[in-house]
């Protein structure tokens, strides 16, 4: 999160809000995907 974080404060004045907000949601899907995915392996 700390990386998502630099992330928008370098974007924030470079793009429009509607334009970033998609990539952003776009991140926070494939973090989501990753961990889910993580969680579901069985222990070795």
């Amino acid at each position: 999160m700390a990386e998502m974080n630099l992330w928008l404060k370098r974007i924030r004045n470079l793009v429009k809000l509607k334009e970033w907000w998609k990539v952003l949601g776009l991140k926070l899907l494939k973090q989501y995907r990753y961990y889910e995915s993580e969680r579901q392996l069985p222990n070795a």
